[in-house]
């Protein structure tokens, strides 16, 4: 029997991490104001298409538009930073997390299409 080793799941880390957002925001809406975010599962049901169906479409639309979302909340969060107190540990916190996390998708969506271009000249 073979052992699932974390190279199995490389090649769907763009995916992977997508999915986590998009259950991550579907879980803490629901579970903070009690409604279901139609948005979401719209989100979770391309992602799921895209993986499927290895669709060049979807993934150069996914990678578009979350390229274009994280760059403007990169600056969106630094314009919140700025509005701290100078050495406040709250706003650092904000900038760090906030940072980080739309950097990450920020570089998802460079990884995205890549993939699904070079699985194309491959098959």
């Amino acid at each position: 029997m073979k052992a699932s080793t974390p190279t199995n799941a490389r090649p769907y880390l763009p995916e992977i991490l997508l999915a986590i957002a998009v259950a991550v925001s579907f879980f803490g809406e629901f579970t903070a104001t009690s409604n279901v975010n139609y948005f979401m599962i719209f989100c979770g049901l391309i992602l799921f298409i895209l993986v499927l169906w290895k669709n060049k479409f979807f993934a150069l639309t996914i990678s578009l538009l979350l390229g274009f979302i994280s760059f403007y909340m990169m600056f969106a969060v630094l314009s919140e930073y700025m509005e701290f107190p100078p050495r406040d540990r709250n706003g650092l916190e904000l900038l760090i997390v906030g940072e980080l996390i739309f950097g990450s998708l920020l570089v998802i969506s460079f990884l995205l299409p890549k993939k699904y271009f070079a699985f194309d000249k491959e098959g």
